[in-house]
């Protein structure tokens, strides 16, 4: 599903992988800059944006933290939480994502009104549907974008397709579904 991820997305992933699967889930500000190939403004961005993301999903579980005096980086996490339910949560957010499960609640009459409907530009729904179409193809599903904007696949592969993408993506911690 990461695939998903927007370019900011996965560059805030990597950031936080690095410093989870680090020892005792700390990193060197070196470490960070030279694996992930960022400059110093850049890494205190990312780690500003990620620790105001996690407050915003809903993780009071997790946070950033940065030591002064090791030039260091460590990731506070409950014992009982994964780094998984974050990336989910970025998962989500993602254009893909929200265009894929808008889909699979409604179909449009053109293109603009998705776009509108998802917050993506017109030229950025028709790169994205694209980018999706490309990986839609190999389930025999795609977006069709004729006299309506929907989703089209015979219903056994839709199922699947969507019961797997709702399983990841929302891995337990949330169901978009009241009724299931």
């Amino acid at each position: 599903m990461r695939e998903y991820l927007d370019s900011k997305s996965q560059k805030k992933v990597a950031l936080l992988e690095k410093i989870f699967y680090a020892e005792n889930h700390t990193s060197t500000q070196e470490e960070l800059l030279n694996d992930l190939n960022i400059t110093y403004p850049t890494l205190i961005s990312t780690i500003k944006t990620i620790n105001f993301d996690i407050e915003r999903f809903g993780y009071k579980a997790f946070s950033i933290v940065h030591s002064a005096p090791n030039l260091s980086y460590t990731l506070k996490i409950s014992d009982n939480c994964s780094i998984q339910l974050i990336i989910n949560a970025y998962i989500r957010e993602s254009p893909k994502f929200q265009i894929l499960e808008t889909l699979l609640l409604a179909s449009f009459p053109n293109l603009q009104v998705l776009a509108n409907e998802v917050h993506v530009s017109y030229s950025g729904i028709k790169k994205e549907i694209k980018e999706l179409n490309e990986e839609l193809r190999e389930r025999n599903l795609s977006i069709s974008t004729g006299s309506q904007v929907e989703i089209t696949g015979d219903e056994f592969s839709l199922r699947i397709f969507y019961t797997f993408l709702f399983l990841v993506a929302y891995s337990g911690d949330r169901w978009p579904f009241s009724f299931v």
